[in-house]
């Protein structure tokens, strides 16, 4: 009666499990489909930004002023020079067209004369104009996707009434193509990442309900920490969305390797596998999330949205893995009746070539020593995506296209009429700098004005509009801005801004005004340095963080510093050979290094942990115990690796660059590390045996 009722309640605590491994994802989806709950698409490259840095802060400031927070350019190019003078309330319709456009806080055109020589809002040959439009900072997501929906709608009006060719570039535009390109291919890829993993589930344990239950637990996990992340108020950026298919495939390979290991485990052995699993899961999930922590050191917004998304992911993922698997697992049949281990013989390398290998690895890894880490959004997008043809066309006609803005905000205290400032020397010295292709100031409208006085008086009375746009003067004539273009970007950039912080140094010794020189692609540019510092800091301090946690559970500090070296190989294997071909690291590739060691280091805990038991409990020699462990693992191992890949590969496919760079080096990088824990590990636990002998 006690072994019935025991069993009523194994099968109560199983079917309960299934209810919650399988019902529970599909209706929680239903309910954020339902709801809208999930989290929204971000637009804004400020995700790209670091949470804390001087330009930042100069911007933030800025905003106090300015309402515009980014800027297009809308390019007309005509076969015909003489279309402008045919048609010449055509450009001024345009204008007006886009300016009633809701969220658009400005439109610069070549309308008045100056700027025709000022701004190069005119081509050489005169056949292409160019409007520089201001976007209010203030609108909402879904404002944003409404205005560039309407923009686009006027531009394709343009191009059915006339003859022109119509271009729009800019900060603008760009973030709502990254945006919409990076989601595209999240949804696209995250089937086939489902569909991947499910069939190498059931190909590999050749049940087809236990491959169901293990995805759709996935599911569970996956949707859980996204709602929860909507609820927080965070919208998915073009880095965080990276962490749906990040998850997915980590939490399957934590179900995958608890299946393999406890459908192979006999009988009198079960308890002691579930505890050692139980342990070795709980490691590599806190090694994994110490890795993604670390990122935070990267300081970049949607880095740090992306780390703590897969953070909550990976550990429900554990939970669910160690805890409600295994219940299930019981209700199967053939599950824990082998009266005997089954191991899978794995074949060794000669001693001589594991050497080899590792000299190999050392001389790869001085590649690491050459990379360049690039910062532009522009790389999110593919050769033929239109923002990236419209840039090409655009530089064909202008030159520039990089902007920087001089803001200068009047010191509290201190009354100045900013037309006492000497503008025509500052825009000297700006224009006399050689990246500098053009200036424009406050001054180049003042000019316009041919009685003051006159302007003075009507401007009381709102008969008069104000010479001065509102993107250059503030409405309480308290800051102004100064627009430079240049045509250098990255390192150049931040060679010019100090040539202009020279400047604009012996400037502000002049006038009361607080100057800085602010812009987006100035921060993506400081991002640079930033992220170099960020990867070094990140990937020591997760090292050091697994070399502790291998030594507070081995206390040994000889397993500890041989449980790294296979976690590193992989590392420098990848990049340094990334250091010898293409050199460039961007967003998506940043986040491999320390993505890699905390997956790599799973299998690494649970090697060890079953090599100490021999070691420990039946008395064998650390060679043999590490032959006798690589047998033991080499399954699961393998199942668990081999759905990363899979998955990771086929992220390999995608059109947006650091999406796919992103998944192929984190496959590449794994299928090494399986290497590396089957074949180095047990080689440098071998090398235990000569030192105690």
């Amino acid at each position: 009666m006690r072994g019935a009722s025991s069993g009523k309640r194994t099968i109560s605590v199983a079917a309960l499990s299934l209810f919650t491994a399988v019902l529970l994802p599909i209706t929680l989806f239903l309910y954020c489909l339902s709801t809208d709950s999930l989290p929204a698409v971000a637009t804004s490259v400020e995700l790209l930004f670091p949470y804390k840095a001087s330009t930042l802060t100069a911007i933030t400031e800025e905003r106090h002023h300015f309402e515009d927070l980014s800027s297009d350019f809308v390019v007309l190019c005509s076969k015909t020079p003489e279309f402008w003078k045919q048609r010449p309330f055509f450009l001024e319709d345009i204008e007006n067209n886009i300016f009633s456009s809701t969220g658009i806080a400005g439109v610069l055109s070549p309308s008045k004369a100056s700027l025709n020589k000022n701004m190069g809002l005119v081509s050489g040959d005169r056949s292409c104009i160019r409007l520089l439009v201001q976007v209010t900072g203030s609108l909402s997501e879904r404002e944003k996707l409404v205005l560039h929906e309407r923009l686009s709608e006027l531009l394709q009006e343009i191009r059915d009434t006339s003859d022109l060719e119509v271009y729009r570039v800019g900060s603008f535009v760009t973030a709502q193509e990254v945006a919409s390109v990076v989601q595209q291919e999240t949804s696209r890829i995250i089937p086939y990442v489902v569909l991947a993993l499910f069939v190498v589930a059931m190909l590999l344990i050749r049940s087809l309900l236990l491959a169901a239950v293990i995805v759709g637990t996935q599911f569970l996990a996956f949707g859980v920490s996204l709602l929860t992340y909507s609820l927080c108020g965070y919208e998915l950026g073009p880095i965080s969305q990276l962490a749906q298919p990040f998850l997915l495939a980590v939490g399957t390979s934590f179900h995958l390797h608890v299946a393999c290991r406890y459908m192979k485990t006999s009988v009198h052995n079960r308890k002691d596998t579930e505890r050692e699993l139980r342990t070795g899961l709980s490691l590599a999930t806190l090694t994994t999330i110490i890795s993604l922590v670390s990122l935070s050191f990267l300081n970049v917004v949607d880095v740090m949205h992306f780390a703590c998304l897969t953070s909550g992911g990976v550990l429900l993922s554990f939970l669910y893995a160690t805890f409600v698997l295994p219940r299930f697992l019981d209700l199967l049949p053939g599950v824990g009746e082998h009266e005997e281990e089954q191991h899978f013989r794995f074949p060794r390398l000669p001693k001589p070539v594991m050497v080899l290998g590792l000299l190999v690895c050392v001389v790869l890894g001085s590649g690491v020593l050459r990379l360049i880490i690039h910062t532009d959004p522009m790389s999110f997008l593919p050769e033929d995506n239109v923002v990236k043809e419209n840039r090409r066309m655009v530089q064909t006609h202008f030159s520039g296209g990089h902007y920087l803005r001089l803001l200068a905000i009047q010191k509290e205290g201190q009354g100045y009429d900013y037309r006492q400032i000497p503008f025509d020397a500052l825009v000297a010295k700006l224009q006399a700098l050689p990246q500098v292709t053009h200036v424009l100031a406050p001054i180049h409208f003042e000019s316009e004005q041919s009685n003051k006085a006159l302007q003075e008086i009507v401007s009381d009375f709102s008969l008069m509009e104000r010479s001065v746009p509102s993107d250059i003067l503030s409405s309480d004539e308290r800051a102004w801005r100064v627009f430079i273009e240049t045509g250098v970007e990255g390192k150049e950039l931040l060679e010019l801004v100090r040539q202009i912080e020279a400047i604009v140094k012996d400037f502000s010794d002049v006038v009361p005004y607080k100057l800085s020189i602010v812009s987006q692609e100035l921060i993506l540019a400081e991002q640079t340095d930033r992220i170099v510092r960020g990867l070094v800091v990140s990937l020591g301090v997760s090292v050091l963080l697994v070399f502790l946690l291998l030594f507070l559970v081995f206390r040994d500090v000889f397993v500890a510093c041989i449980g790294i070296v296979p976690n590193l190989v992989p590392l420098f294997c990848v990049f340094g050979v990334l250091g010898y071909t293409s050199r460039y690291l961007d967003f998506g590739s940043c986040l491999v290094a320390s993505s890699v060691l905390g997956i790599a280091v799973d299998n690494t805990f649970h090697f060890l942990l079953t090599w100490k038991q021999r070691v420990v409990r039946n008395g064998e020699q650390a060679d043999e115990a590490a032959d006798a462990t690589v047998d033991v693992v080499t399954y699961p191992f393998s199942v668990s690796s081999l759905s990363l890949i899979v998955s990771f590969s086929l992220m390999a496919f995608s059109v947006s660059q650091p999406v796919a760079h992103f998944g192929l080096l984190l496959a590449i990088a794994l299928g090494i590390g399986l290497f590396a824990d089957l074949y180095v590990l047990p080689f440098l636990l071998s090398l235990r045996a000569y030192r105690e002998a």
